[in-house]
């Protein structure tokens, strides 16, 4: 692994870290059922905070009540229907760094209020600049 690779990798881990104890998720470890700093929606939080990848996890444990218990995984159903919208701020880098252009340059009209928002991705109304035509957006969310 390159050393940037190394770098990139530990910041995230430190991320993730950061995130677990923001929201007291080693409380899951200890099934100390009476802490009062641990609150059901906090493993949701975190899993929102940390992207998609933790989002589609999320979703997974949802459907695995015997694995978290009921409360968690109703709790994580959530995560199906109210995935937090990211920034357009985001997308914009995201769209242009693969269109290696500015989003004018390819669109006379761009929306930046999403038709739809889910774990990995968002959708855009946009129109091209070429041809006038009406197209859909699709975006892979950063993280």
């Amino acid at each position: 692994m390159a050393r940037e690779e190394k770098k990139a990798a530990r910041k995230r881990f430190d991320e993730i870290i950061g995130v677990a104890k923001r929201h007291h998720l080693a409380k899951l470890l200890t099934k100390n059922e009476d802490d009062e700093d641990f609150e059901v929606s906090d493993l949701r939080y975190a899993m929102e905070e940390l992207g998609p990848a933790f989002i589609k996890l999320g979703q997974l444990l949802a459907t695995r009540p015997d694995m978290v218990g009921n409360e968690i995984a109703d709790d994580l159903k959530l995560l199906r229907d109210n995935t937090p919208v990211t920034p357009f701020d985001e997308i914009r880098d995201v769209i242009e760094g693969e269109l290696a252009q500015p989003l004018e340059d390819v669109y006379c009209e761009f929306n930046e209020e999403p038709l739809g928002s889910a774990s990995i991705g968002q959708v855009y109304r946009a129109r091209l600049k070429e041809n006038g035509m009406e197209v859909a957006v699709k975006v892979q969310k950063p993280g």
